[in-house]
């Protein structure tokens, strides 16, 4: 009895055990679920979105988030995750990599030198990071800096193709044309993808005063890649020193056939129907830029400047005053909100004098009625006493009896 019973106890041991690994297993397969390899592919950031309110503290999963909203251009959300990824993580070299590349499709050059230089410090040796290092540099301005990482991508990859470019544009900021066009005119034909060559090509002929080869080098670019931003809108300001003001709003306006909330775009075409006294449609534009950014100086600035311009001083005033509280060292803000103050009390002093010369010209008008003689003949008095008419007898007085 005693062996049945014991016998009976390990049996319900052992369905307690398999029962509850059956939970576990459904447990297990139920937090797997996500993990579906279609719907990663579908879905990829909504998957890691999940992920990461599962497990906020995993530095990987905010690293891999980071570079997904990178490559699809979202870079303030990707500055977000990947320095959510540092924060849990400090001593990881690729995330300061992630970070400089993100800074620098930002075209934010300080902050990517300076990431770039701390995955740099913690061992990261790729000749990817060299390559931003130098960039950032070379965008910077500093020669002598972008020379030495250019140098150290030479000696990592002897066949690297963006030395080419990154030679280039480092003549150019030294003011050597000629190496400049050499390497650049290089890069084209050797890193044929890279637009920004065609784009410096094109800066430099302009500066030449050869606008048919800047445009030749412009539009090469441009059908590398339409999209390109830095090359729309230097085809804009070719066309708009051309005089096509119609060609330069609509380069700009391929830009946000694109990118409908492209900020530099709107301000550029802002800027464009304002010089064409087309306030209404500037102001458009500039809507779009403050509802993506109510801060926006730029674009604050532009709206008074067209208000001032249209004499409507009120809210000019009203928008400058604004700017310069959001601002206060903007000397232009302030500058221009002097003008507009100096404006309004012109016109109120003129007013005041044209009131006071209308008040003076009235009193002048009637003191002169009232002097001026009257047009009516003199009656004429006889010199005979006055007779009563005989129709009308004069009666003695009698006074009323008491």
């Amino acid at each position: 009895m005693r062996f049945l019973c014991h016998t009976a106890t390990l049996l319900g041991v052992a369905f307690l055990f398999i029962l509850t690994s059956c939970n576990l297993a459904s447990s297990r397969r139920e937090k797997l679920e996500p993990f579906d390899e279609k719907r990663q592919m579908e879905a990829p950031l909504d998957y890691l979105t999940e992920e990461i309110s599962d497990d906020p503290t995993d530095p990987e999963l905010h690293f891999m988030q980071a570079r997904l909203l990178k490559e699809k251009g979202n870079y303030r959300k990707a500055l977000e995750s990947v320095n959510r990824a540092i924060q849990l993580n400090q001593e990881e070299s690729k995330y300061y990599m992630l970070q400089s590349g993100v800074y620098a499709d930002a075209h934010n050059w300080k902050n990517a030198l300076k990431a770039g230089l701390r995955a740099q410090a913690l061992g990261h040796q790729e000749v990817e990071l060299y390559e931003l290092l130098a960039e950032s540099e070379v965008e910077l301005g500093n020669t002598a800096g972008a020379n030495k990482f250019i140098n150290t991508i030479i000696q990592l990859d002897p066949q690297n193709k963006k030395v080419l470019y990154l030679k280039g544009v480092n003549a150019y900021n030294a003011l050597d044309t000629l190496q400049a066009i050499k390497h650049l005119e290089r890069a084209t034909k050797e890193d044929s993808g890279r637009t920004d060559a065609f784009e410096y090509l094109a800066r430099i002929y302009l500066a030449q005063h050869k606008p048919e080869k800047a445009k030749e080098n412009i539009e090469a670019g441009l059908r590398l890649n339409p999209s390109e931003g830095d090359l729309q809108f230097l085809f804009a300001s070719y066309l708009r020193e051309e005089g096509d003001l119609e060609g330069a709003k609509k380069a700009i306006q391929v830009l946000l056939g694109y990118n409908p909330d492209f900020v530099e775009a709107h301000y550029e075409l802002a800027k464009l129907f304002a010089s064409q006294r087309q306030y209404d449609s500037s102001a458009a534009h500039i809507e779009k830029i403050l509802s993506i950014n109510s801060n926006d100086i730029s674009a604050r600035m532009l709206a008074a400047d067209n208000l001032f311009a249209r004499r409507r001083l009120r809210e000019a005033r009203e928008a400058y005053e604004k700017i310069v509280e959001l601002e206060p060292e903007n000397l232009q803000a302030q500058e221009k909100l002097g003008q507009v103050k100096r404006s309004q009390r012109r016109i109120y002093l003129q007013r005041l004098a044209a009131d006071s010369i209308a008040a003076q010209k009235a009193a002048d008008s009637t003191q002169n009625l009232q002097q001026q003689p009257s047009n009516l003949p003199k009656p004429i008095i006889p010199n005979t006493p006055f007779i009563r008419p005989k129709a009308f007898p004069q009666r003695d007085f009698v006074p009323n009896p008491e």
